[in-house]
């Protein structure tokens, strides 16, 4: 562990709480965006305009891939 600290430059371990806070903010706005955007998976997927563009399946297809990403 000694060996992994000293390439470390020493002023990356110096806590900044300021800065974490920001992280932190920003990490819980993004989780937030995410599960706003996963709420419109299924009701986009099955309505009938998509339906009828990509068909039954390939919606059912691609709301599969939006879920898994």
């Amino acid at each position: 562990m000694k060996e992994i600290r000293a390439v470390i430059p020493p002023h990356l371990f110096v806590r900044h709480t300021t800065t974490g806070i920001l992280y932190l903010t920003r990490d819980i706005l993004m989780a937030m965006v995410a599960w706003l955007l996963a709420t419109y998976i299924d009701p986009i997927f099955k309505s009938d305009s998509v339906l009828i563009i990509l068909t039954p399946h390939g919606a059912e297809f691609i709301r599969w891939c939006s879920w898994i990403t």
